[in-house]
This record gives structure tokens, C-alpha cells and sequence, in this order.
């Protein structure tokens, strides 16, 4: 996905082939300054990426073992180890290191556009598009370690990831496949889920319920 900012153009994640019509495509938008890379799913090409745009590709460093040609000269690799690190000063775009999914992963908030990216670390439930959101019960977001496998991530790294974005403000957030994308409706307010931040926090403890917890630190979360 890209991101126009005033101070330049962020890619955030991006896919593997890469041929003269996405260049081409990509130059007519000015190309970009900045590409953040949410985990190594995505790394395969990042290299190639990177030196044909000739611009930083930056990742979390506890996944720097994921990499390859890292010694391959003009390539310039950032490795994030701050929870909060802005991408290009004066854009208002941060990258969020959650160390979870994968030791490594990156959020991505988008300020000005309350946006957050948040590729499949945060994991949206097909329920997240009902067209009545917050009923009782109902869950918006899942966290996994694998997701094909569903292998659950343990409450408190959810609740890590929570703590992390909890301070942010978001009215939509981007998930890493087609239809993953959840967008505050209008009846939200009404309704009391608290927006997408309150359903993403009601969906960390529908989480931990089910996989079998009644007294986590988690539970006592609040807006």
C-alpha cells in the first residue's frame, strides 16, 4: 500500500514480483522514500525493491535472521528496535514494533489519516465487516502465531500488542488481505463499542476467553 505523505512516499509491505509495469507504475507516483516491511512473509523481494527504488526498506530488528542478501552492496536495510520510530521526520507515519506474530512485527499508524496498518499481526475476523457492529459476544480481531495453522498467540502477548496501540487513534485499519479492511461505520458511537479501538480491545478478551481464561491482566483493560 502507499502512502502519500508531505515528506515523501512510504510502501508499506509489498508483493513478491516485481516487473517493469509495477516500476513504471509506481515511478508515475514519484516512486517512494521509504518502505516498511510488517514481518518476513513479506521479504522475499525486498532487496530488489529496494535497490530499484534506491530508497531505506525498514524492518524489526528481531527478525533480521529472516533476511537475505543483506551484504549486497547499495542496499540500505534500518533495522527498528523502538517501539514508536516515525518514518521520515515530518510525515506523521510511525512504525510499532509489537514483537509478536513473529518477534519482529511492525504496526504502521498513520496520524493525520487515523489509519493503522496492521498487515495480519492483528488478524481481521470476517464478523469486523458486520454491518451492525459491537453486538455482545462478537468478535472484530483474532491474534494468531500461525494463522493457516491457528495456532493462538497466549493472552499476554495480546495484551502486549493492546498496550502498544491503545494510546494511538484509529478510525480504520488495513489487514493484509483483500476484505480484511474495517472502517469505523456511522452507528458506532451510538451503538457504544467505543469505535474500532473499543472493538479491538473487546475482541483481546472474547480472545483470551476462548482459549479457555477467566483472570488475566487483559480483563481489566479499558479505553
Amino acid at each position: 500500500m502507499l502512502l502519500r505523505t508531505p515528506a515523501g512516499n512510504i510502501l508499506w509491505d509489498l508483493i513478491p514480483f516485481l516487473d517493469r509495469e509495477a516500476v513504471d507504475r509506481m515511478n508515475e507516483f514519484g516512486g517512494f522514500k521509504a518502505i516498511v516491511i510488517s514481518h518476513p512473509h513479506y521479504y522475499s523481494t525486498c532487496a530488489d525493491w529496494c535497490l530499484t527504488f534506491k530508497c531505506p526498506v525498514y524492518v524489526g530488528v528481531p527478525d533480521r535472521k529472516w533476511l537475505e542478501r543483506i551484504d549486497t552492496p547499495g542496499l540500505d536495510i534500518r533495522f527498528l528496535e523502538d517501539t514508536y520510530t516515525e518514518i521520515l521526520t515530518g510525515s506523521s507515519v510511525t512504525a510499532v514494533l509489537v514483537d509478536k506474530h513473529f518477534p519482529g512485527s511492525l504496526l504502521m499508524h498513520w496520524k493525520p489519516e487515523s489509519v493503522l496498518f496492521i498487515a495480519d499481526t492483528i488478524f481481521t475476523a470476517p464478523l469486523a465487516l458486520n454491518p451492525v457492529p459491537g453486538k455482545e459476544g462478537v468478535i472484530s480481531f483474532t491474534f494468531w502465531y500461525s494463522v493457516p495453522n491457528r495456532i493462538p498467540l497466549h493472552p499476554d502477548d495480546v495484551l502486549a500488542i493492546w498496550q502498544k496501540v491503545k494510546g494511538l487513534e484509529f478510525q480504520t485499519m488495513f489487514g493484509a488481505f483483500e476484505g480484511q479492511d474495517v472502517r469505523m461505520r456511522g452507528n458506532e458511537r451510538e451503538s457504544g463499542t467505543g469505535g474500532l479501538k473499543g472493538r479491538l480491545l473487546e475482541s483481546c478478551k472474547i480472545f483470551a476467553k476462548a482459549e479457555g481464561w477467566r483472570e488475566h491482566e487483559i480483563f481489566s483493560e479499558s479505553l
